[in-house]
């Protein structure tokens, strides 16, 4: 993992990513968290990702599949759009695997996912037993079921992606992508680096989209 991660570090670098007041920790070989490399005060940009190492809803809209769904107006009929086309777009950037210019960062993504409720084991469902969480996660795996279906009667090869990796590769995508504002577009992405950070309360960060870095920014509270 350190090495896939390195070479993620050397792709962000060289496509302009700066973030030299933050770095990564790793607890277990799979675990990491992302900390302050040194004292930060208020006010202080910590992050900044250019737009082209960001992956927009735009540019999954444009795939070669993203295409046909969008030609059959599943952006507005499926249930979950913006998740169902980003997560067509990770599929396929999976499939071409290091010619991909995305490759470094789809390398690091999570590959397990038995940490999301929908892909909790008999045993651990028995917990929840009285618990109306567990009619949503049950929800849940409806929903998904039924916009995978919707898009394979409509686009036939997308069959050749199994029910469970869209699955998984859309809960990644609902934990993962930002909502931002590019050139007065309001859109969805994925943005390497700073979606490792972890949530806090009260939020000792902001951040947005700058058209002005043309980039992804987070600064200090």
């Amino acid at each position: 993992m350190r090495k896939r991660f390195d070479q993620m570090e050397n792709w962000l670098q060289e496509g302009g990513s700066a973030y030299e007041k933050l770095k990564i920790r790793f607890y277990t070989p799979i675990y990491r968290g992302v900390h302050a490399a040194r004292n930060v005060k208020a006010g202080e940009k910590i992050c900044l990702i250019p737009k082209k190492q960001i992956i927009t809803l735009e540019m999954a809209q444009e795939s070669p599949i993203g295409q046909k769904m969008f030609s059959h107006g599943f952006r507005q009929t499926l249930l979950s759009p913006k998740h169902s086309f980003l997560t067509t777009y990770i599929l396929q950037e999976e499939e071409k695997g290091e010619d991909g210019y995305f490759f470094p960062f789809i390398d690091i993504l999570p590959k397990t996912f038995e940490n999301f409720p929908i892909f909790f084991n008999e045993e651990e469902k028995n917990e929840l037993k009285g618990s109306p969480f567990l009619k949503q996660v049950e929800e849940k795996i409806d929903d998904i079921k039924t916009d995978y279906d919707a898009i394979c009667d409509k686009v036939p090869e997308y069959e050749k992606y199994s029910l469970t990796h869209f699955s998984e590769i859309r809960m990644m995508v609902s934990s993962r992508i930002f909502g931002m504002n590019i050139e007065g577009q309001k859109t969805d992405g994925f943005v390497p680096m700073a979606d490792m950070l972890n949530h806090k309360r009260p939020k000792q960060t902001t951040w947005t989209y700058s058209d002005e870095e043309e980039g992804f920014v987070i600064e200090t509270l």
